[in-house]
């Protein structure tokens, strides 16, 4: 029966395997077998394109949760959460996109006051 093998083990295997030794070589230098190696090796190939599309679709990803957020503080659902978390948030979103398309986050401080400002009188409207 194989023996569980760490997150590290498995790490340092194939960091081995992308220097360019043989699943051999590797067998012998961390004494796990080739075929565990080969087995996270395929999982790793497997896992490329997921991380490759993410990648290109940041952006798009980001801009898409914070239209979710937008969209919870006009209908309100989701209820249990303050509106300062809610633009907090929408903060973290805005300033993510912007730093994965190279653009300056300096003037969030103003948009931040503006969404709090809004938020506080919903409340107070309720």
């Amino acid at each position: 029966m194989p023996q569980p093998r760490s997150e590290e083990e498995k790490i340092d295997a194939l960091a081995l395997r992308g220097e360019g030794k043989s699943l051999r070589q590797i067998e012998q230098i961390t004494g796990i077998p080739k075929s565990t190696i080969a087995v996270w090796e395929k999982e790793l190939k497997e896992l490329v394109p997921l991380t490759e599309t993410y990648a290109q679709n940041r952006i798009v990803i980001f801009r898409g949760h914070q239209l979710k957020v937008l969209d919870s503080l006009a209908k309100d659902k989701l209820s249990k959460v303050s509106p300062e978390k809610k633009v907090s948030m929408l903060k973290g979103l805005w300033e993510m996109e912007r730093v994965e398309a190279g653009k300056s986050t300096s003037n969030i401080g103003l948009a931040i006051y503006t969404l709090i400002s809004e938020a506080q009188k919903r409340q107070l409207e309720k």
